[in-house]
Formats: structure tokens, sequence, C-alpha cells
């Protein structure tokens, strides 16, 4: 059995960046507060075009321990914009991600590793904005000819 899609009378528009790696998935809010984000356009950036009863059928086991971990009834997961576009409630992301491209599980396992072995995890973006924005631009220069150098296996 598929899960509930809510048909909304309203469009609702996704146009927040929610995660700076990923700036192809944008978000937006339902008129209860609830963040959803487009699954369809995002979906459509990969040259992918599946609906909602695809992903579920294939990542059900998963979805099913989200929505019992954050208290969610599967009836509030998926929704439709009057125009069609398929709209997922935001602890559905992670969960697409695998589903599209499943070499990602290492990478969330190295940030998970980080995190409980360290305290902390940054993404690779994040570093590198923060360098970006505190490092001198000699010291910049610097570690740009130091890789130049390597990549030349000087």
């Amino acid at each position: 059995m598929d899960y509930k899609l809510n048909h909304l009378a309203k469009e609702v528009r996704c146009e927040e960046v929610g995660i700076p790696d990923l700036p192809d998935i944008k978000f937006g809010h339902l008129e209860n507060g609830m963040l959803v984000f487009n699954a369809t356009a995002y979906l459509k950036t990969l040259d992918r075009e599946e609906d909602y009863r695809t992903f579920s059928r294939a990542m059900r086991f998963w979805i099913e321990q989200l929505a019992s971990g954050y208290g969610l009834n599967t009836s509030e997961l998926f929704y439709a914009n009057p125009n069609g576009e398929e709209l997922y409630n935001e602890t559905m992301v992670y969960l697409l991600l695998m589903y599209t491209d499943p070499s990602i599980v290492s990478y969330f396992n190295d940030i998970i590793d980080d995190v409980m072995t360290n305290g902390i995890a940054f993404s690779d973006s994040f570093i590198l904005s923060l360098a970006q924005s505190r490092l001198p631009d000699d010291v910049k220069q610097g570690l740009i000819q130091n890789d130049k150098r390597k990549n030349r296996g000087v």
C-alpha cells in the first residue's frame, strides 16, 4: 500500500536553499508551518522523473523509521502542488539523497564518524567558506601555489 499524497489547494513555493552544499534542493513552508522541499524539481536537476510512489516503495523501511523517530504520521510526509510538483516533508531529504545517489552513504558515514570520534563535523564547503573569509590573501595564494606544485609532481 502506498503512502497518502496530500493534494494542496494553494501552491507552495519552494525557493529557500536549506542545505548550502545542495543548492538544487529548495525548501518552503506549508500553511501549517511544516517545512517541505520540492522533490520533483530536485529530481529534474538529475534528469530523473519519478513520483513519490517509486521512492517510498524503495525506501519504505527507512521512511517508517524516520516517521516513528520524529513522531510523524506517514500521511503527513508527501504533498502535491496544484501544478503536480511533489513536495516531501523535510525529514525525507537525506533519504532522497541516498536513494538518488547510493554512494553518498559513504560520505554520510564519514560525517557520522567525525561526530562520534571528534564531537563535531563540518562539510567541505563550510570549511572552504571559513578559509576564504578568514585567511589573508597571501596565505590563500600560497595554498594555491602549493597545490599546483603537488599536481605537477614537483
